[in-house]
């Protein structure tokens, strides 16, 4: 399997209603993930799909 694209949104509190955006303040509310906690499940976790770079 090769891996193109990690899409990762750092946060949900954009307010531009850009067109075609999935960001949306009136999503529900989900607790923000620490600064480990998205190295570790987001960009730990894309590494070892992706190690070659």
């Amino acid at each position: 399997m090769r891996f193109f694209m990690c899409y990762f949104e750092t946060t949900r509190e954009c307010n531009q209603n850009c067109p075609g955006c999935m960001t949306r303040l009136d999503a529900p509310a989900r607790p923000c993930l620490t600064t480990g906690e998205a190295k570790a499940l987001v960009i730990d976790e894309a590494a070892k799909i992706c190690s070659t770079g």
